[in-house]
């Protein structure tokens, strides 16, 4: 199994090859030029991923769903997410707004992101509790973990790598020091999201693959849980 990390504009999408290819989150609507061409330099026909898992319907984490479909790639998600992607809206867009309001140097961005329509896309397979990967060629399987939305899951994999969407995130939404874990902003429930990280370390997997900052290492995880857990 090899996993790439796809930098977009705003998010990071990972690119995951087994027998077969999947890709978990695609960016903003904005992102498809680059998203295309870079499977291209990969290797990658579109037509050929058996899948494109999406963590939480956010437009910089949904944005090409609807394009991929367009080529035939099946879409999965949380069943949660269906009300809010068929329809091309953000997941707990009000949530968002509120919490934004603790952070004022975001609070013009998350404005506008809950303003930001994508193209509605349906769920070919939707996610109840968990589904098994290896049907779409990949070991592992998609969890519904919530914490960041209520319709947030996570990808583990054989490889004791796992991608939680925007669960956890390295630095603050990316920047420097994005090795470092933190909570996301926006997270609708730290102590869940806290709970799901715990669960997954306690299970072995040891890179965590975010939606903003670096791949986190077991070490720089097991040390904010550590702090996380004495104050949340």
């Amino acid at each position: 199994m090899k996993i790439e990390t796809i930098p977009l504009s705003l998010s990071n999408a990972f690119l995951v090859r087994d027998k077969k290819t999947i890709l978990v989150d695609c960016g903003c609507c904005g992102d498809w030029s680059y998203l295309a061409q870079f499977l291209g330099r990969s290797g990658v026909q579109i037509r050929s991923l058996s899948a494109v898992v999406l963590t939480h319907a956010h437009f910089d984490h949904c944005g090409c769903a609807s394009f991929l479909q367009a080529e035939g790639v099946p879409v999965i998600a949380s069943e949660q997410a269906q009300p809010f992607l068929s329809e091309g809206r953000q997941e707990d867009a009000s949530a968002i707004l509120k919490l934004a309001g603790a952070f004022p140097f975001v609070k013009r961005m998350m404005n506008q992101a809950v303003q930001t329509e994508f193209q509605p896309v349906r769920i070919d397979y939707p996610v109840a509790d968990s589904l098994d990967l290896s049907e779409f060629g990949v070991e592992g399987e998609v969890i519904v973990t919530g914490g960041h939305t209520a319709a947030s899951v996570c990808v583990l994999m054989e490889n004791r790598s796992v991608c939680v969407g925007d669960l956890l995130m390295g630095g603050m939404l990316g920047l420097p020091p994005a090795w470092k874990p933190n909570f996301h902003p926006l997270n609708i429930d730290n102590k869940k999201a806290l709970g799901q990280i715990i669960e997954l370390r306690s299970a072995g997997y040891e890179r965590f693959l975010v939606g903003h900052g670096d791949v986190l290492s077991a070490r720089s995880v097991d040390a904010w849980i550590n702090r996380k857990s004495r104050s949340v």
